[in-house]
């Protein structure tokens, strides 16, 4: 797409020679070569540790994917954003690829253990391979994917080398990492996990890998409580005090499993419950205001309670009580009780799955103590 865009953003007019010969040589390769040289180059620096060209060379790779992704999407007149994020996922591929053939470390000089001279090493490359890694880790999304989780494990292993390798990997043998690198890792990964795409409960979920490392597991403890703030722990709380009676720790897999199939149950009959009593007494002031006319409204003015039927049957009984008014006159009560009547034969036509359900409905009080009562059924259908 840009044989008039020069590769590099050379000025000649105040470059040195090397960067005007570099310029003309990598303008007129083919995207595929440049990618080679490129790293060829990047290779040759990192032999001599030099940090600094290799952290230019490192940005200087996506620049050939960038190009090549864009005139695609001019030719198929595709959207650019597209081809930024493919040339991205490609850059990021080979510098996960890249990294591992770094060297780990470098000779800082000699000294002795006992009597015998040994070698010391020290980190290299750190600038470098924190952009790698920063590169890498843009990419680790809050879902559990395939791929996050690949991008996950990529940056552990640069933590922990090795720690998610294959028991027969010899990979990751007498890989150096300094405790310096292990900050600026532990920094980036509080810095991903902070930010406002993580969400609470996507951290929970991440936090449910079986194994990795516990300082990542800290950060990640922490990233979740500053995420969910005051409401996560309040919920955490109160789940955890719903929990207590049945102490999971020592209940049995086919205990959990059915605890948690009442749970859905539960939960699954108290949100049809909940449509009732919106379908009741719906928001909003417009359906309030001649709710005290008889006949006019189907609004059921008053105080509603709902009673469920014990366990284990769930889904039996349901008592719906409505509290009426203490001004509330006879004859308004006596229609108040036909609207609630009506919202239950209508919503308990819906409910054909929860067969034998029985709904008993009370309305009570008002200026001359009314109490009337009715019941329906879900029946089965007739065959």
């Amino acid at each position: 797409m840009s044989d008039h865009r020069p590769f590099l953003k050379v000025e000649p007019s105040i470059a040195g020679y090397r960067d005007i010969l570099a310029q003309v040589f990598l303008e007129h390769l083919p995207n595929t070569e440049r990618i080679v040289t490129i790293e060829a180059s990047l290779r040759k620096a990192a032999e001599a540790h030099n940090d600094d060209a290799c952290l230019k060379l490192v940005e200087l790779l996506r620049y050939p994917y960038d190009r090549e992704e864009h005139a695609r999407a001019e030719a198929t007149d595709k959207h650019f954003p597209n081809a930024t994020e493919r040339a991205y996922l490609r850059w990021r591929e080979h510098l996960e690829r890249l990294y591992w053939q770094l060297p780990d470390k470098r000779r800082t000089g000699d000294g002795y253990i006992g009597d015998k001279r040994v070698d010391r090493f020290g980190p290299t490359l750190e600038k470098t391979k924190l952009l790698i890694l920063g590169s890498v880790i843009y990419g680790w999304m809050p879902e559990r994917t395939d791929e996050s989780r690949q991008i996950f494990h990529f940056v552990i292993n640069a933590y922990h080398p090795g720690f998610y390798a294959s028991p027969t990997s010899k990979e990751f043998e007498g890989k150096f990492v300094s405790r310096e690198q292990e900050d600026e890792i532990e920094k980036l990964i509080r810095g991903r996990a902070g930010t406002g795409s993580f969400s609470a409960n996507a951290i929970s979920q991440w936090l449910m890998e079986e194994e990795m490392p516990q300082e990542i597991r800290k950060i990640l403890i922490l990233s979740r409580a500053r995420s969910g703030g005051w409401e996560l722990a309040k919920r955490d709380i109160r789940n955890a005090e719903l929990l207590e009676p049945f102490d999971p720790d020592n209940r049995s897999p086919q205990a959990i499993n059915l605890f948690q199939a009442i749970s859905e149950k539960i939960k699954e009959f108290d949100q049809r419950v909940a449509e009732l009593l919106k379908a009741m007494q719906p928001s909003g002031y417009g359906n309030y205001w001649q709710s005290d006319q008889i006949g006019a409204s189907e609004y059921v003015r008053g105080t509603i309670s709902v009673t469920y039927g014990p366990l284990p049957v769930v889904g039996k009984f349901l008592g719906v009580q409505v509290a009426l008014e203490d001004k509330c006159p006879e004859e308004l009560g006596r229609d108040i009780f036909g609207r609630a009547r009506r919202h239950i034969e209508t919503w308990i036509k819906g409910q054909n799955d929860w067969r034998g359900l029985l709904v008993s409905l009370t309305v009570r009080g008002g200026m001359s103590a009314l109490e009337l009562a009715c019941s329906a059924e879900v029946r089965p259908h007739k065959a």
